[in-house]
């Protein structure tokens, strides 16, 4: 079984975006942590539905995504091993309702990966984070920093060095904007932008964290950055 978690801002203006890698013939679990627009937990249940489309033959199959922990923002879906075969991957489409509304939430792909037969499972090491940050609002985000992709030997930030920037694209050096950052507990790291941060990065952009230890740098998570315009706010009559 592959287990994959995402946070997911309900964008009123666009799709957030929402992307994975999955191994050919293996369960996959998707656990989403849905947010409202100024990244605060969203409490409610969206009901949402997620469809996934073969590239290769163009079939579609749809999955509930029920509220596992309505609390904490939590859903689940599950995609049964038998249903990822094809190499070429999946387009995913997550719908829902939010205040009321019907939304298309989320899209992304699925990335296969073929098995080798017996040889054991790929391991996806990097963690592909998307982030949506809103114009005119600050960003703060919390990261847990794992050794291991199990998630159950904490790095110890005490004798490490976190870093996470943010670029231009996926292939650029030079960084656009770093992210203060500051240790809340022993593997959790806190990371913030202002509101003027925000406002100077273009719509799309890059990301990463990694961790330096003994002279050795790791990428932990990386994905695309949406920056997205603030909604618009139609005052009533008076």
């Amino acid at each position: 079984m592959g287990q994959v978690n995402r946070f997911i801002p309900l964008n009123p203006i666009e799709p957030s975006p929402m992307s994975f890698r999955a191994v050919k013939g293996v369960e996959q679990v998707l656990k989403l942590f849905y947010l409202d627009a100024t990244g605060t937990i969203y409490r409610q249940d969206v009901t949402g539905q997620l469809e996934v489309t073969s590239i290769g033959d163009g079939t579609s199959v749809n999955y509930a995504v029920p509220a596992t922990d309505i609390v904490n923002g939590e859903a689940m879906a599950v995609i049964p091993a038998d249903d990822l075969g094809d190499m070429h991957g999946y387009r995913m489409r997550l719908f829902g309702s939010v205040d009321g509304l019907p939304t298309l939430i989320a899209t992304g792909t699925i990335r296969m990966t073929d098995t080798g037969g017996l040889q054991p499972v790929p391991v996806d090491v990097v963690d592909s984070i998307d982030l949506t940050f809103v114009i005119h609002q600050a960003v703060t985000l919390y990261i847990d920093c794992w050794q291991d992709t199990g998630k159950q030997i904490p790095y110890d930030l005490t004798v490490v060095t976190v870093g996470a920037n943010i670029y231009l694209d996926q292939n650029a050096s030079n960084v656009l904007m770093p992210f203060t950052q500051v240790s809340v507990d022993a593997n959790t790291v806190q990371l913030t932008l202002t509101s003027a941060q925000v406002d100077s990065l273009p719509a799309q952009c890059w990301w990463n964290l990694r961790i330096t230890q003994a002279g050795i740098v790791s990428t932990l998570a990386e994905g695309n950055v949406i920056v997205a315009p603030a909604p618009v706010i139609v005052g009533g009559l008076t």
